[in-house]
């Protein structure tokens, strides 16, 4: 936002106006994007407006695969003006990365050789005053803040309800599911119990009646009494 654009420019404009040593470091990752009249431009700007620093700038050449293993960072340009440098370098990397994330361990060896090695650092405090400038969280963003904060809690809990609602539903299906299966597999079973208990019911020697013709031949003879 622009309370954040503010606090960042700020505090380049402190560092700019220091007389300690600093290190100012740039990475280019698209081929496309490395203009070496632009890099040159940075450095007359920034010769312009402090001194005692060195500018770092290097060129990474991603996903050159195992012929970039053993390649180390190359040295391009090199430019003074008094106590102010200018390195430029050129990288070939074995695999990707992101500036700041190396996926490979060679290549994050590599940049170190460049970026961290040659140096002792003695990093200094934060020249921004604590007040005004940079309060610890502004009032638009504690808002915005709590509002991310509701919108997360509001999603979280529709996703439950909706994994509940969800599992309900599939237990329901299981539910008729087993239901009718269980009809399927106790029908023939019920119609085999009732013939096996008549069976069993049946005199000795006497012929087992068909359960379907029994009804038949009850109602018959019934008519027959009352006649």
């Amino acid at each position: 936002d622009y309370a954040y654009t503010q606090r960042t420019v700020e505090r380049l404009r402190c560092v700019l106006a220091s007389t300690d040593r600093k290190l100012f470091a740039m990475m280019n990752l698209n081929r496309q994007l490395w203009i070496e009249t632009d890099i040159r431009e940075l450095f007359d700007e920034l010769c312009a407006r402090t001194h005692n620093f060195t500018l770092i700038v290097v060129n990474c050449i991603r996903n050159q695969g195992a012929s970039a293993w053993e390649v180390d960072a190359q040295e391009v340009t090199r430019e003074e003006r008094g106590t102010s440098q200018m390195l430029v370098y050129s990288m070939p990397c074995v695999g990707d990365n992101t500036g700041s994330y190396f996926r490979e361990d060679c290549d994050a060896a590599k940049i170190r050789t460049v970026l961290v090695d040659p140096f002792a650092f003695h990093l200094a405090d934060d020249p921004l005053p604590d007040g005004a400038l940079r309060p610890a969280v502004l009032p638009q963003e504690q808002q915005q803040v709590s509002e991310q904060v509701q919108k997360r809690d509001s999603f979280q809990s529709k996703c439950s309800e909706q994994q509940q609602q969800q599992q309900q539903q599939q237990e329901q299906e299981q539910q008729q599911t087993r239901w009718s299966r269980s009809q399927q597999v106790l029908g023939p079973i019920s119609d085999a119990a009732v013939m096996t208990v008549e069976a069993q019911s049946a005199p000795t020697g006497e012929e087992v009646p068909n359960p379907v013709q029994v009804p038949v031949r009850r109602w018959c003879s019934r008519n027959a009494q009352l006649a």
